[in-house]
């Protein structure tokens, strides 16, 4: 594997380990969202 080749392989899976964990963060607030109103509810 020439470093070129490495180079665009490492790039893409860098995007899409910044696409999943964007998405798991848009998730994570939203749970957290959820659990915030329901615990502000109790109150």
């Amino acid at each position: 594997m020439n470093g070129k080749a490495f180079l665009l392989e490492w790039k893409r899976n860098a995007f899409s380990f910044n696409f999943s964990v964007i998405i798991h963060k848009k998730r994570y607030t939203r749970d957290i969202g959820r659990r915030g109103a329901e615990l502000w509810s109790c109150m």
